[in-house]
């Protein structure tokens, strides 16, 4: 299927709610099926913001006392509002203090849609990896990619190693959950549409997840809930712990079984 801006967008209200592993994907294995796997996510703390830090604190409090299962915890950006600033990092680092393991992945307040391979290490010196790859059970591969270079406001060279990096992290070919901060995508806000990324930017992005055996993406960014679609690939966006726009905090409970992929929304 050829795509163009028009059929691209189109497919935003095809998708179902549970994201399901696609056949194609288990092609060159021999189990067709992936363990049972669950995990948190929470986005766009926007720490040191007033109430980011008290809210922060609270959703930290309530996903340590956690009583579903649950492996591991992963923030999908913003977690900061630092612009790079080394020490706001640290403060929100210092909040952010989970009882099991904790991955986290910048948004365009950490590092900036910019500059962000200049605010990448310092990032990186309070938080782990902009861009990783791991496999948290046998056949499932989690990617946790730093979205901010594709943005329209870098250059061509620096949304060019993006690509290049996000291609070497779905390599070989597995069943694929994305995890990123923006996706590009077009926002509605002030009761207007706002365009997202390029065409050729989204196009080529879902073109490698397709490749890469990505079935899910989760992200923030826009500081609610809603489901898109990108290209075949569903889009999945988590509201935010911060309160800005009256928003009560929330996390998600994300639980993979019998190769669905489906959440549960955690009220604090």
């Amino acid at each position: 299927m050829k795509l163009t801006r028009r059929s691209f967008l189109g497919l935003a209200g095809t998708g179902i709610l549970a994201a399901s592993v696609p056949r194609p994907v288990f092609a060159d294995t021999e189990n067709k099926t992936l363990p049972d796997y669950s995990f948190i996510q929470l986005t766009d703390t926007h720490v040191p913001d007033e109430s980011g830090v008290e809210r922060t604190g609270k959703v930290v409090d309530a996903i340590n006392n956690f009583s579903l299962p649950y492996e591991t915890i992963i923030h999908t950006g913003d977690v900061s509002h630092s612009q790079g600033n080394f020490e706001v990092m640290k403060k929100a680092h210092e909040v952010l203090r989970f009882n099991r393991s904790a991955y986290f992945i910048p948004g365009n307040a950490d590092v900036t849609f910019e500059e962000s391979e200049k605010y990448e290490p310092v990032f990186e010196s309070e938080f782990g990896s902009c861009n990783q790859s791991f496999i948290p059970v046998p056949g499932l591969r989690f990617s946790l990619f730093n979205s901010q270079p594709l943005s329209d406001k870098t250059n061509s060279s620096v949304r060019g190693r993006s690509f290049d990096r996000l291609k070497a992290m779905l390599s070989p070919t597995m069943p694929t959950i994305l995890l990123c901060h923006a996706t590009g995508l077009p926002d509605f806000y002030e009761n207007e549409m706002h365009d997202g990324w390029k065409e050729e930017t989204l196009i080529k992005w879902s073109g490698l997840m397709e490749q890469g055996g990505v079935f899910a993406v989760l992200a923030g960014h826009f500081h609610r809930d809603e489901f898109h679609m990108m290209g075949n690939i569903p889009v999945h966006i988590c509201a935010p712990v911060v309160g800005w726009w009256g928003r009560q905090t929330t996390f998600r409970h994300w639980t993979m079984k019998n190769g669905l992929l489906t959440y549960s929304t955690i009220y604090v």
